[in-house]
């Protein structure tokens, strides 16, 4: 179920709903990515993939749940084939938030232009040659 119905959580922080959230997914032991919204551009990577900037948004495989409602959630996770309570082992850590928007990385110092080799000329053309034009 994790490989055709994987879970991606989007939060911010300070969000108590996004924390609830958090809650019911780590109670039910449901392995999960979250990524974080906490810039304008993760805002606006946001809007472009659920619609609008209401959070927390989760996602089972494609569908997509926003806001909290414990019931509903339940339902989705129930019905994607997720166990009610944690099969996973004691030592098992879901990964760190990430940002939602990949950084852009910052533009490369200009290099100084090198100086263009100079061209070579022509070697001189032989008068009894035949003229070919492309």
């Amino acid at each position: 179920m994790v490989s055709r119905y994987p879970v991606t959580l989007y939060t911010a922080s300070g969000c108590g709903p996004c924390d609830q959230g958090r809650s019911l997914l780590l109670q039910r032991g449901i392995p999960f990515v979250e990524k974080s919204v906490n810039t304008d551009e993760d805002a606006q990577a946001l809007a472009q993939l659920s619609g609008d900037r209401n959070l927390p948004v989760l996602s089972i495989g494609s569908q997509q749940l926003k806001g909290f409602q414990s019931k509903d959630w339940h339902g989705y996770l129930d019905a994607a084939g997720y166990p009610q309570s944690s099969t996973l082992g004691p030592g098992y850590r879901n990964p760190a938030p990430s940002p939602l928007a990949i950084p852009k990385p910052a533009p490369a110092p200009a290099q100084p232009r090198q100086p263009e080799a100079a061209a070579p000329r022509p070697a001189p053309s032989d008068p009894n040659a035949p003229k070919i034009r492309f």
